[in-house]
């Protein structure tokens, strides 16, 4: 099951779903001198063909999902059949992540509190998919983020989860790398959860607003307390008005008791009302101008973080829906 030459082999490991269209397979790639890494493709109507020929023709199709040559998302849909080959339908988004926009200039409040709360909503479809119960992102962060220049939200890696997560029947084992480092203990030793994903959003729109926990998690109710503390009241004596209740909201996203924290669809409205009291541009007009000159300069780097955060159409975009996918 070799792919083109260098591309490295792909194991299948089972399969998600499918449809008249085919099987869905969550796979490993292993490529040369790059570290493993588990996708999803689906194969087009395979008919009767053995497991060892549909594993080759999803080993021929997948190195395409790294040859972008624009910096974006890679949103892989489905797979087409034109004339006779089987070929990839995706559609190209062009974005940046947050962590790319952070480092460029600062969010206004309004703003970071537009991008929180449509990245809620796409937790709160990710945590309520038919079939999958609770399924979590579990490595929510600025770079899962990707902000188009017409002001789309997208949040990425949540299709391998979710593949996991059918394959498997359960959610994954902790993972020191798949969790938020800034959660309490017992978060971090549960693997992913929604609660464990509501705490990361209220650090990444601490983030957002250019405030973090600093030091080490608490192993205390007491000590997790005085952390949020120092991180909130800096960022609570720079607003006002209705934005002074926001540092009191992340506290409560951010409690140390799991149990405490709102659902995701709460912080999703929550953070929507906060944010129509704010003073500044909207997210699209803010887009339409300051993202074009970012994500035309963004390197190679970037740009393939961009790629492999995404995964065959289980991705879930918030914003405006998306259009017709090209034909490539």
């Amino acid at each position: 099951m070799t792919a083109a030459a260098d591309e490295g082999r792909l194991r299948v490991l089972g399969v998600v779903e499918g449809d008249d269209a085919g099987p869905v397979f969550l796979a490993r790639w292993m490529r040369p001198g790059k570290a493993d890494r588990e996708v999803v493709v689906q194969l087009l109507d395979p008919g009767s063909l053995p497991a060892d020929a549909v594993a080759d023709r999803l080993a021929d199709e997948l190195p395409r999902l790294a040859r972008l040559e624009e910096h974006g998302a890679l949103v892989i849909e489905r797979l087409l059949s034109v004339e006779g080959h089987r070929t990839l339908l995706r559609r190209h988004v062009p974005a940046v992540d947050l962590a790319t926009v952070l480092s460029a200039e600062e969010l206004a409040p309004g703003l970071a509190l537009t991008i929180g709360a449509r990245v809620a909503r796409t937790l709160t479809a990710a945590h309520g998919l038919p079939g999958t119960g609770a399924m979590a992102h579990g490595a929510l962060g600025l770079d899962k983020v990707l902000v188009t220049a017409e002001g789309e939200v997208w949040v990425t890696g949540l299709g391998v989860a979710r593949a996991r997560f059918a394959v498997e029947g359960a959610p994954p084992a902790a993972d020191p790398e798949q969790v938020d480092p800034h959660a309490p203990p017992e978060g971090r030793s549960a693997g992913p959860t929604p609660a464990g994903d509501v705490h990361a959003l209220g650090a990444l729109v601490l983030a957002a607003l250019d405030g973090a926990l600093r030091g080490p998690p608490a192993t205390s109710p007491s000590a997790h307390r005085a952390r949020l503390d120092a991180a909130l009241h800096p960022l609570a004596r720079r607003l006002s008005g209705e934005l002074s209740l926001l540092p009191d909201l992340l506290a409560v996203l951010m409690s140390y008791d799991p149990g405490q924290r709102p659902t995701a669809a709460d912080c999703a409205d929550a953070l929507a009302a906060l944010a129509e009291h704010a003073v500044g541009p909207s997210l699209a007009d803010w887009a339409a101008e300051a993202l074009p000159p970012l994500v035309a300069s963004v390197g190679s780097a970037a740009r393939r973080r961009a790629v492999e955060g995404e995964v065959f159409g289980l991705e879930l975009p918030v914003g405006p829906p998306p259009g017709p996918a090209p034909q490539h």
